[in-house]
């Protein structure tokens, strides 16, 4: 029997602790709403016996730990690596983004000396003044000192270790001011690039309230097609609540339509094969929007059109599809 097919990427979402007010987050109108803390250490154990069963002698092409919290603030940090640590061998790569505002000396370590593969920091801003006003909090030196630590860390420990530095889309130029502060030495191998904001509801609320340019999202001028995230993707919260993208994830939570069932009764494999998935793609496939929530969303367009029409007029999925792009 052939094994049914399973998502490109499992993020997982190891903790939903964040300390920051960057103004593009729906984090701080959601504290009062949710549980806030860490993923269990035996529910994560769960989803990766979950995806060892699943994956029948298959490769994952990425786990990765990234959700609606900052992982560095994980108190089951080690423990959960260690989880990790037994299907890396069976992952293409083993990922985790920062904020980069916790992670010290210590941290940079215990990162680089993981089964960790690559890594994303969400810097967001050239300067001091920009990330005050994108991130709410005035912690861009502290931000910097962490960058070029890891870097440090990373040159002795890890040189070929990839690194990737994301900046939010302003007026240009942000790419060649930031690394103008770090130590040329420690810029190689790294990427450094340019991220285009996608609507979400809090940035939505907030450019409604505001002429600042640093926090609008891009406009899309592609003819829509049906988001690559629902057949590549799942977002898998603290409480095992799994979701088909990031907007589910970070944004709309549980009590929406994007939540697709929860790991404890459902394992990863079934849920993201199940119905609602698959008539959600089935709406997609025919110009419909796959859920109401997709409407103000526009991360289907940052995305590679990995589909093309039959001669009924339905989009159906290439067999060389590609990965998301420019996020």
């Amino acid at each position: 029997m052939t094994p049914q097919p399973l998502p490109r990427v499992v993020n997982l979402e190891l903790t939903n602790r964040c300390d920051m007010g960057c103004v593009f987050c729906d984090h701080a109108a959601m504290r009062g709403t949710m549980r806030m803390g860490d993923m269990p250490p035996e529910r994560l154990d769960a989803i990766v016996d979950q995806l060892l069963d699943a994956l029948a002698g298959r490769r994952l092409p990425e786990i990765g730990m990234v959700g609606l919290g900052e992982p560095m603030l994980n108190r089951h940090l080690e423990t959960h690596l260690a989880s990790l640590a037994r299907i890396a061998p069976h992952c293409d790569r083993v990922t985790f983004n920062s904020n980069l505002v916790h992670l010290d000396d210590a941290r940079a370590r215990l990162m680089l000396g993981s089964v960790a593969t690559a890594c994303t920091f969400s810097v967001n801003a050239p300067d001091r003044e920009h990330y005050r006003r994108i991130m709410g909090r005035d912690l861009f030196e502290r931000v910097l000192a962490n960058l070029t630590g890891f870097l440090e860390v990373r040159r002795r420990l890890r040189p070929d270790f990839p690194v990737g530095v994301q900046i939010m889309e302003q007026q240009g130029g942000e790419v060649q001011k930031l690394t103008a502060r770090i130590p040329a030495d420690l810029c190689e191998g790294v990427s450094f690039f340019v991220r285009r904001l996608y609507s979400k509801p809090a940035l939505v609320d907030h450019v409604a309230h505001s002429d600042t340019p640093d926090v609008r999202p891009f406009d899309v001028t592609e003819a829509r097609y049906p988001c690559y995230e629902l057949y590549s993707k799942v977002y898998i919260d603290i409480d095992g609540n799994l979701y088909p993208c990031t907007i589910g994830n970070d944004c709309h939570r549980a009590g929406s339509g994007l939540h697709i069932g929860n790991v404890d009764e459902t394992p990863v494999g079934a849920l993201f094969n199940g119905a609602a998935l698959a008539a959600a793609r089935a709406r997609a496939e025919a110009d419909a929007l796959p859920f109401p929530e997709c409407a103000a969303c526009n991360i289907w367009a940052l995305t590679p059109n990995n589909f093309e029409r039959t001669p009924e007029g339905r989009w159906t999925l290439r067999p060389d599809h590609r990965r998301a792009f420019g996020l």
